[in-house]
């Protein structure tokens, strides 16, 4: 239950970051140099993009036990008479 917690934590992190990042390119004056901007917009699209892959790793490690012990639950459930 901890790791699902953490992960829906870190998606709602990433999504919020996201659109502050957004926001921030959006607002910025347009007499910098665009690829100085687009730069570090791509930094920020990559880390962005390491946190969801990191939730989603740990939602698949919490459903996976999850998983796991309603099997286990299930065959001891078919076992007994």
């Amino acid at each position: 239950m901890c790791l699902a917690r953490i992960a829906d934590f870190m998606t709602t992190i990433t999504g919020v970051s996201l659109l502050a990042v957004f926001a921030w390119f959006a607002t910025r004056e347009w007499q910098l140099k665009w690829f100085i901007d687009l730069y570090n917009m791509l930094g920020a699209i990559l880390f962005i993009l390491a946190a969801l892959i990191l939730a989603t790793l740990l939602e698949i490690v919490y459903y996976r036990e999850d998983y796991q012990r309603a099997l286990k639950h299930k065959e001891s459930a078919a076992d007994q008479p």
